[in-house]
């Protein structure tokens, strides 16, 4: 790590970052950081309860001047999106992070950084460690954010006072957030059949060079996802003659992210000699298709030598290629009471050979109950109408705008104090543990915010410095208010 870091302002966040980028903690890998919270909480003789799940609640008992004063909750997930370029030596599940500091950003080397949700708990340690004149301060450390908010479902609150709560789960500074899409998710199980095994030449097509991105925040921007990409070419192959049987099928990072490469293997029968020729075509149509989004569109083949590789019969390929083509994605419905706000999405995050089955997970988003039934049945008509199975899971509810919110009306005079100008209200398509905690806690009135982060679940991403501290300060400025 650069020595830089060690000069950067506020100095005790970061030097809690730091400490917690040394420890490994992508989503359903979170022991370590969770022990590390329990452990800091129990040092500093502070109130710490560490659940089964691996959530861990400290809290810090209000300064003499803050006695009269309501507790504050605040609130952020430990655990990070980990993704690493093919040629890092970084082992994201294994290993700490490389930070960087560069033209005013933080970024680690080779990986994503985990500023989504590490700044979150940098800010909760800082706070908890420091000798700062506060209200009481409830600190929730959830697990699982990433991967379907299971920390937050589980989290038992009958100990939490307080009922204005701080989610710091924001990416841009300058934004209240007030709400967010309730989600869903749903797996789709295609039965493979075997065929034969086959001893000769592999075909192998990769679908790359996407940007990407978050499934929720990133969906109105229209990039292309590698799924539905890899199904329309697998279709002209069919539709054009060429003879296959697949092999495999795999991609996509995880089910909240914009799947930007796909790779499937393929014994080709008869129409070889068209490959070439279709390959370059597709390459050519989504090019223009995207012009502007996606500017780095690769479609490849490449030939491999196998020895008695198992391949699967034509009804495998069409049940998963026939719901590539037919299901829905990206934006599927806009807000009608609120302007360029996306109501209703699905993005396909994964595909992966599991056991007998070809499955994929997609994401669900709707920031309305019904409009989250409503594509949570039409996909699962799709699913059915290949003849494959779906299975449901991780229901997250929605959070719905409070008109009332004292905790709002605070954070935006504070905010016109401290920046001079009106903050930005919103309500996201994303989900937030906030609506899962309003649906644990009546009359909770949380508000989130957070510093500039850019190209987070990406090993672009990278922590504005300069926005980080700015937040900080606004943080501070909040908790120590006395007029509200």
């Amino acid at each position: 790590m650069g020595n830089t870091l060690d000069t950067l302002e506020p100095k005790e966040v970061y030097r809690f970052f730091k400490e917690i980028s040394a420890i490994p903690r992508p989503s359903h890998h979170t022991e370590k950081i969770s022990a590390y919270l329990e452990h800091f909480g129990l040092e500093r003789g502070l109130y710490t309860r560490r659940d089964d799940l691996g959530n861990v609640v400290i809290k810090k008992e209000a300064s003499e001047g803050f006695k009269d004063k309501e507790p504050v909750i605040l609130q952020g997930h430990m655990d990070m999106v980990a993704v690493k370029t093919p040629d890092s030596a970084v082992d994201p599940y294994k290993d700490g992070l490389d930070l960087q500091v560069e033209d005013g950003y933080l970024y680690a080397k080779g990986t994503s950084l985990g500023g989504d949700d590490g700044i979150a708990v940098a800010f909760m340690l800082a706070l908890l460690d420091g000798g700062y004149e506060l209200p009481k301060l409830e600190c929730i450390f959830t697990v699982e954010e990433e991967v379907g908010m299971d920390g937050a479902l589980g989290l038992d609150m009958s100990d939490i006072e307080g009922k204005e709560l701080i989610n710091i789960d924001s990416e841009v500074e300058g934004i209240l957030t007030l709400g967010c899409a309730g989600g869903i998710r749903l797996n789709g199980k295609f039965k493979l059949e075997k065929e034969d095994t086959y001893s000769g030449k592999i075909t192998k097509i990769n679908i790359s060079g996407l940007k990407g991105g978050h499934s929720g925040i990133m969906i109105h921007l229209g990039r292309a996802n590698s799924h539905k990409l890899m199904g329309r070419v697998l279709k002209v192959l069919e539709n054009e003659g060429v003879d296959y049987r697949l092999v495999s099928i795999e991609g996509g990072e995880k089910d909240n992210a914009i799947a930007n490469n796909t790779t499937v293997k393929l014994v080709i029968k008869a129409g070889e000699d068209k490959l070439q020729d279709i390959i370059r075509k597709c390459e050519d149509a989504f090019k223009k298709e995207y012009e502007g989004i996606e500017d780095s569109i690769k479609v490849n083949v490449s030939s491999q030598e196998a020895e008695d590789t198992v391949y699967y019969n034509k009804a495998t390929a069409k049940r998963i290629v026939d719901f590539l083509n037919i299901v829905p994605d990206g934006v599927i419905k806009m807000s009608e009471d609120l302007p360029d706000m996306v109501e209703t999405s699905l993005n396909i995050g994964t595909i992966v050979m599991e056991d007998d089955y070809i499955v994929t997970d997609q994401l669900l988003r709707s920031n309305a109950k019904a409009g989250k039934k409503e594509i949570l049945d039409a996909v699962s008509k799709c699913i059915q109408d290949v003849g494959a199975e779906s299975v449901v899971f991780g229901d997250c509810p929605n959070w719905e705008y409070r008109k009332d919110s004292p905790l709002r009306e605070k954070m935006v005079r504070i905010f016109k104090e401290e920046y001079g100008y009106e903050p930005k209200l919103e309500v996201v398509h994303a989900g937030l543990e906030c609506g899962i905690f309003c649906d644990k806690k009546e009359d909770l009135d949380p508000v989130s915010i957070g510093p500039n982060i850019l190209d987070i679940h990406t090993v672009k991403e990278k922590l504005d410095i300069e926005s980080v501290n700015r937040t900080w300060k606004y943080l501070l400025k909040i908790l120590q208010d006395v007029e509200g």
